[in-house]
């Protein structure tokens, strides 16, 4: 487990540099965080700009905006434009017809959104023809976008929807060969046992875990380094910023509102241009995601490979549960362990029918009136 060497007195002798090497250091206690979530929840942050965050983590040179996000632009900005209007022009028509369906509004990333040859979750909760859904979901694009543009707050304000559903940081995350500014290089990491990670095999397995997962977690912890933990911490508090914006800074408009949180499934980093798997792993150049990141770190072992992208959507998964546990009414579709190595159809998109899995798990959350299960258990056939 990580250690934690940072102490705080009190948040309210903090500035934004103090802020900004707290987060950076990957390090924060579970009291360190509740200190900051709490100067965010008074304000004292509440315009602190992440972006300078990621220039550190991932050593950017300095500029402007640095969220290079290219879902609105190019060939795959125009797919998103095609694909949010084949969704939404039923909503559209459902209003002028005055349909009593529930609302939802939907934004995310590409499992909200796929540009080509897929249906997407949202795709298949149309299709279910039980709400209106009006998405304002991009392919490519990145939590860091969702929360600076603030799309969802405009939206949001307008349909004032039954339910939100929210999906973003895969991108953040792969982008731009990243994954190897995250990672430790082979030759430096151990891969010994030791009697913590018997200890934390137990804990994973009583979590739910399978053991083969757990172990695939232990082993690619140990090749996390300090910047995967910042990011990880950045992460976070966009995300409390999001869901506190709604609960907190305008909770009377939102009142009742659901929202419903993902964190994706365990990918493989496969360098695989088989046409015949998928067209898409030739048309999206396969492997530029993951697996080729990964080889910039020496790490060659397919294993290995596994055992990183677990331990990293592990993580992921952990701490999205974590923050909507801090807010009412925020819920989690958690597909983790759903797909195996011929669900996806390229390093990060499962197949059709799987996301349709995660669409069924959506509905069952949207119509569940449980409010004490917060967290919804995409299962493997």
């Amino acid at each position: 487990m990580m250690e934690y060497i940072i102490h705080l007195k009190t948040y309210n002798i903090m500035e934004q540099n103090e802020l900004i090497e707290k987060l950076l250091s990957g390090k924060l206690a579970p009291e360190e965080i509740k200190i900051l979530e709490e100067a965010f929840g008074e304000g004292k942050f509440k315009s602190f700009d992440f972006r300078s965050l990621i220039l550190r983590i991932f050593d950017l040179n300095d500029g402007p905006v640095q969220n290079r996000s290219k879902s609105d632009k190019g060939l795959l900005g125009f797919f998103n434009k095609i694909g949010r209007w084949n969704k939404n022009r039923r909503f559209k028509k459902a209003l002028r017809k005055g349909n009593s369906k529930k609302n939802i509004v939907a934004e995310g990333d590409s499992w909200f959104e796929h540009p080509l040859l897929v249906k997407d979750i949202i795709d298949w909760i149309i299709k279910s023809d039980r709400y209106n859904v009006y998405s304002i979901a991009s392919g490519g694009d990145w939590i860091g976008n969702i929360l600076y543009t603030g799309t969802y707050i405009t939206e949001l304000s307008l349909y004032l929807p039954d339910v939100f559903l929210i999906s973003g940081g895969g991108n953040d995350l792969v982008g731009g060969n990243r994954i190897a500014h995250l990672i430790k290089r082979r030759d430096h990491v151990k891969l010994e046992f030791s009697d913590s990670d018997e200890a934390l095999m137990d804990v994973l397995q009583n979590e739910g875990a399978s053991k083969k997962v757990a172990k695939r977690v232990i082993v690619g912890r140990k090749f996390l380094n300090n910047d995967f933990w910042a990011l990880i911490n950045v992460f976070r508090f966009q995300y409390y910023l999001i869901f506190l914006s709604i609960r907190t800074f305008a909770s009377d408009k939102f009142k009742g509102m659901k929202i419903i949180t993902q964190g994706y499934d365990y990918p493989i980093p496969s360098s695989s241009k088989n046409v015949f798997a998928s067209p898409l792993r030739l048309i999206m150049n396969n492997g530029k995601w993951l697996n080729v990141p990964l080889g910039i770190r020496r790490v060659n072992n397919q294993e290995e490979k596994n055992c990183i992208m677990t331990a990293m959507i592990h993580e992921y998964n952990n701490m999205m549960i974590d923050v909507g546990s801090k807010f009412e009414d925020i819920y989690h579709i958690d597909c983790r362990e759903l797909a195996d190595r011929k669900s996806w159809i390229d390093e990060l998109h499962l197949r059709s029918r799987y996301y349709k899995k995660i669409a069924d798990k959506y509905i069952e959350c949207i119509e569940s009136d449980n409010p004490g299960r917060r967290i919804f258990k995409v299962y493997r056939d």
